[in-house]
């Protein structure tokens, strides 16, 4: 075997890891697009049950309930994604730290979420490319790391979503305060004149 036939053998080999490790990514990308599929699916049933119970009588309990399970199902979602995200990661990593150095072929992903730490030697999520949205310029590299790993989907829909449920059920705490407020200012003088009534009798 000649080294010409070597080379293409090493291409080879090479190109099939690549090709291994691209579906491994492409299979955790297509679990996390299910699961916030259903995450969002079920958040919209949950609040359009919000909505259609909202006006109702006697449904504080209810709307707690609806709060709880919707609560439930977010933070259930923020550990999935986050499990999905980290593996997806760990691939990027492991690719990009045991390829050999002289791979000349097409990179697993486009945009890369990992990069190696010069002073610890460690592969650490990095983000996005400075020029992403404009902001190289407006922020440190730290904070834009920060700030951009924020606004993925996978990381930002479901903290809203428990944002959201802890809010609705705060402010329906606080109507049902509000509301029995209301009542006894109607009712006590409906009682007042009852018993105005009941002394005239005698």
């Amino acid at each position: 075997m000649n080294s010409s036939d070597r080379i293409d053998n090493v291409n080879a080999i090479d190109n099939k890891m690549a090709e291994i490790i691209r579906e491994m990514i492409r299979h955790e990308d297509c679990l996390v697009n299910h699961r916030i599929t259903w995450l969002s699916q079920l958040q919209g049933l949950m609040f359009a049950a919000i909505g259609f119970s909202w006006d109702k009588k006697d449904a504080h309990l209810l709307i707690y309930c609806f709060c709880i399970i919707g609560l439930l199902i977010a933070v259930s979602s923020v550990a999935v994604l986050t499990g999905g995200q980290i593996a997806s990661y760990r691939t990027i990593a492991w690719w990009d730290q045991y390829k050999r150095k002289n791979y000349s072929g097409a990179d697993i992903i486009g945009l890369q979420n990992y990069e190696e730490n010069k002073e610890t030697g460690k592969w650490e999520r990095s983000g996005v490319d400075k020029d992403f949205l404009y902001i190289g310029k407006l922020i440190s590299d730290k904070r834009r790391k920060w700030l951009v790993n924020r606004l993925y989907p996978w990381y930002f829909l479901p903290r809203l979503f428990i944002f959201a449920w802890i809010s609705i059920a705060i402010f329906n705490f606080f109507r049902i305060d509000k509301q029995q407020e209301v009542n006894v200012n109607v009712n006590y003088p409906m009682k007042l004149q009852t018993v105005d009534a009941n002394f005239s009798k005698k």
